[in-house]
């Protein structure tokens, strides 16, 4: 009992939790010997084409190639073989995500629970699907899950202690997981509304317009660039357009 004690004493601290998991992490990764799984085969082959500039075949095979690119220059910049270098920033992004989620819990609990850290990282730990299998394999979702805990780390320290750093960063984060699954840019809708709800704000005047402008900056931001490749979508004299296919990229959006 005495060691147990002392184990959690050290391991309800952030970074030496977080150093454990990332350990685990990467010994998941080992234990994997090669396997790629399905999805892993396709990023791995459109960070190929990308590589060689072939965008027009990268963009047919899925179109969708944030991650992929992300592949590409990583294994241009570090010389890794593709799936390593795909592997390692696998491991970049999980330990992102764990960081945010172990400071997201420190966030909303340390002062009631002093070893929030440790037990949030034995339940992230013992959560095997996520451990045993998805850490092992090269999937977007690592950078999903990256943004989306940023995102609900700088959302809730927005609440405690607003500021427009804080505001932005929040909204920069899951536009960030936007780029890797769509499905992010949800929160970028939703949460302004929640905002004008839990503010009890039902009457549209100028500060709430100005509220849910500030809060909506970046989705204002992204769909502006979206109305622009669907505008260059459409002028087919246009050739970067053309071989770049951003048609059907934007047509995904």
């Amino acid at each position: 009992m005495k060691y147990f004690d002392l184990l959690k004493e050290k391991l309800s601290s952030l970074w030496p939790m977080w150093l454990v998991i990332m350990m685990l992490a990467t010994w998941s990764i080992y234990i994997q010997e090669g396997k790629i799984n399905i999805d892993g085969l396709l990023y791995l082959k459109q960070a190929y084409l990308i590589g060689k500039g072939s965008w027009k075949e990268a963009l047919f095979l899925y179109p969708w190639p944030f991650f992929s690119m992300l592949i590409a220059v990583f294994h241009k910049l570090t010389c890794l073989h593709l799936q390593i270098a795909a592997h390692a920033l696998n491991l970049l992004l999980f330990g992102v995500a764990a960081l945010f989620y172990l400071k997201t819990l420190q966030l909303i609990y340390y002062k009631n629970e002093k070893q929030i850290i440790f037990y949030g990282g034995i339940l992230l730990l013992s959560f095997i699907p996520i451990m045993d299998k998805y850490v092992g394999m090269i999937l977007r979702d690592h950078g999903f899950w990256a943004g989306c805990m940023m995102g609900t780390y700088f959302y809730i320290n927005n609440l405690s202690k607003k500021s427009y750093l804080n505001n932005l960063l929040w909204q920069l984060s899951f536009a960030f997981a936007g780029l890797f699954r769509p499905e992010a840019f949800v929160f970028l809708i939703f949460i302004p509304v929640f905002n004008l709800i839990i503010n009890r704000i039902f009457v549209f005047n100028g500060q709430s317009i100005l509220k849910l402008t500030k809060d909506c900056s970046v989705l204002i931001i992204c769909i502006f660039f979206y109305l622009i490749i669907k505008f260059l979508s459409d002028t087919d004299n246009l050739w970067f357009v053309e071989s770049s296919r951003l048609g059907e990229f934007a047509s995904r959006l």
